[in-house]
Order: structure tokens, then C-alpha cells, then sequence
């Protein structure tokens, strides 16, 4: 009896053995197909809105970019950058339309297209945040040394900290696969909020190193009455108000430089050190405009079917139109390449001996 009971429970064990190995078979064999997930109604809304989101987040950094306007300088560092943020709008644009179409394909078509032109102008922002932060720190460093002031030296090992972390973070990026357009964005906007976090580092260690001693708050006699008071008031200012108050007050009297300018790195770079204040803190310089909004006032849907469009050459006009034109109508501003013509060999007529007539 006990042999038949351990037989039977062999027997079940390999049974349990050969249905767990065919399930895994189908597993490998069928894997792709069984977790693909295609483009319909609701994944394609809540990336159209994350893709929306990562937009309006770099409106900020293309707006507060230095030196001259597209207007000024058509083909300076923000003409450039606001050509690529340009082609992610417009593309981004496109997908909406399509997907109020329900036309899910095209839709994710197009936004690749703008997830490929964001990526890109993500990592050049991020380029442009590690050159800043770079000149910020080196312009209070030399400052920090001579004044040996322990706190504004603990304040910027931090910017440093903050400069390696994000230098780490570019290079994660840039070697993340080439097509994953989406974890590119994701990794170099974290590396602009980390960089953004050393800037406020650089300027809270100059004006901690050019404070004079009898001002900081440290040293402030205070006493019970001022303690009750703050606690009854409450907190009145953010940090952002605070430190810009100070600024404007230590740049006032020519403790802080209002500009901050060095070529360590091969090119003059100039910073407005109220201004890199503001976009630290994430907020537009109040002197500038949303480029988000002025490049979604001129959006038009002209483009939109141009390449579903009909093409110029048919069969009444074939022998006038050049081949070339049997794509479909091309944007305004190309040109059509002039079709080669055939060369046709000429036969060199006999020479003529000059003795005979």
C-alpha cells in the first residue's frame, strides 16, 4: 500500500513537472505577442499629456536662455534652440489632431517625431546648465579661499557635488538607447533640476562669502520678544523672496557683481546673477515672453495633409511636368532637383586628307 501511495505521488509530480515546462514553452514562444500593448484611446491620451507636460517644462529654460533674441542674432544659441523646440510643438500639435481623429497610429507616429526633437533639445539645455554652473562655481571659489569662511565652503562643495551628479546624469543619458526618446527626456530633466540645485549653491556660497560678519543672521543678537513675534506673524517670505531681497541689496552696494562673466571654457559666457536667481527657482525672466505661447499662436493646419496631398504631375500634364514631381506636393521653400538630360554620342566626321579635292 505504501509503494502504490508514493508511486501515484511520483506520477503526480511529474505530471505537475511537464504542465509547468509546457506553460513556460508557451511563455517564451508567445511572450511578444501576449504583452504587446497597441496604441489606442487611453494610452495615447496619457502620453500625449506627459509629452505635454515635458514641453511646457522646457518653455521656461528656452525663454530664459542668454544672449540675443532669435530677432537679434537668426542664427545665435536661441534662434537655434527655439528651432527644435519649434519642430516638437508643431509635431506634438499633429498628434492631437490625429488622435481626436482616432487615428491612434499616426498619432504615435508623430509624437515620436516630437519626443525625438524634445530629447534633443533636453540634452543641449542640459549642456548649456553644466557651462553656467561651471562659471558660477569657479567665480566664488577663489572668494571662498580667501575669506577661509567654513560656511560658504561647505556651501560650495555642494554646488561641486551637485555639478558631478549632473555630469553623471548627462552621460546616463547620452548613453541610453537611441530610440528610447522617452528615458532620455525623463533622465536629462532630472539632470536641469540638479543643476539647478548646484546654481543656488554657487550663490547662496558668494553672498554667504561677501556678507559681511556683523549682518549675517547668525551673529544677530535675538532675543524672546522677536521670537514670540515671528511665531504670532508666522512666515511672511519664501526663501526665493529672501534671497532676492538680499541680492538686490548686496548688488546694490557692489558686494555681489550684478554680472558674472569668465571664458574658462573656451567661450565668454555671461551671467545676470539676478536673473540666474529667478531660473533657478524655475520662474521666466520678467522682461520675456512665453515662447510656448508665441510658437502655438502661429500653429496651422496647412501642413497637416501635405503629405496625403495629390502630386502636380497626372497623366494631362506628363509631358510637361518633370518626373521629379510625381511625389506628393512638397512644402513651400523646396525646390524640385533639374532632371539630368541625356547625352547623346556624336560620331566625329572622317578626316579629310588635304592633297586631295
Amino acid at each position: 500500500m505504501c509503494s502504490s501511495y508514493f508511486a501515484r505521488k511520483m506520477a503526480w509530480k511529474a505530471d505537475i513537472g511537464r504542465v509547468r515546462t509546457v506553460i513556460l514553452s508557451l511563455l517564451l514562444t508567445l511572450g511578444g505577442p501576449l504583452f504587446a500593448v497597441s496604441p489606442d484611446y487611453s494610452n495615447m491620451g496619457q502620453v500625449l499629456a506627459q509629452n505635454r507636460m515635458y514641453l511646457l517644462f522646457m518653455d521656461t529654460c528656452v525663454v530664459n536662455l542668454r544672449g540675443p533674441s532669435a530677432q537679434e542674432d537668426p542664427k545665435g544659441m536661441r534662434a537655434q534652440f527655439e528651432g527644435y523646440y519649434k519642430a516638437a510643438i508643431e509635431h506634438d500639435f499633429y498628434a492631437n489632431l490625429w488622435y481626436l481623429q482616432g487615428n491612434y497610429g499616426k498619432t504615435y507616429s508623430e509624437l515620436r517625431l516630437s519626443q525625438n526633437a524634445l530629447q534633443d533639445l533636453y540634452r543641449r539645455i542640459l549642456e548649456n546648465y553644466i557651462d553656467e554652473t561651471v562659471i558660477l562655481l569657479e567665480a566664488s571659489a577663489p572668494i571662498i579661499v580667501l575669506t577661509r569662511d567654513q560656511s560658504a565652503k561647505k556651501l560650495l562643495e555642494l554646488g561641486f557635488r551637485d555639478l558631478e551628479s549632473t555630469r553623471q546624469i548627462y552621460l546616463r543619458g547620452a548613453n541610453t538607447n537611441p530610440k528610447m526618446f522617452l528615458n532620455q527626456i525623463m533622465t536629462y530633466q532630472d539632470g536641469i533640476l540638479r543643476a539647478r540645485r548646484g546654481r543656488r549653491f554657487a550663490i547662496l556660497a558668494l553672498l554667504e562669502a561677501k556678507v559681511p560678519v556683523p549682518e549675517k543672521s547668525k551673529y544677530q543678537v535675538v532675543t524672546l520678544d522677536d521670537v514670540k513675534n515671528m511665531m504670532e506673524e508666522g512666515e511672511k517670505q519664501t526663501k526665493y523672496v529672501e534671497i532676492l531681497n538680499l541680492l538686490v541689496n548686496m548688488t546694490g552696494r557692489n558686494l555681489v557683481p550684478k554680472v558674472i562673466a569668465s571664458d574658462v571654457l573656451g567661450k565668454m559666457i555671461s551671467l545676470n546673477t539676478l536673473e540666474v536667481h529667478q531660473d533657478n527657482y524655475g520662474r521666466m525672466y520678467s522682461d520675456r515672453r512665453s515662447v510656448f505661447q508665441l510658437i502655438t499662436v502661429t500653429l496651422r493646419s496647412d501642413e497637416f495633409h501635405k503629405s496625403d496631398s495629390m502630386p502636380r504631375r497626372n497623366t494631362d500634364n506628363r509631358n510637361e511636368v518633370p518626373a521629379s514631381d510625381s511625389d506628393p506636393i512638397k512644402p513651400e521653400g523646396t525646390t524640385t532637383q533639374p532632371q539630368p538630360q541625356a547625352i547623346t554620342p556624336v560620331t566625329p566626321a572622317p578626316a579629310t586628307d588635304p592633297g586631295k579635292k
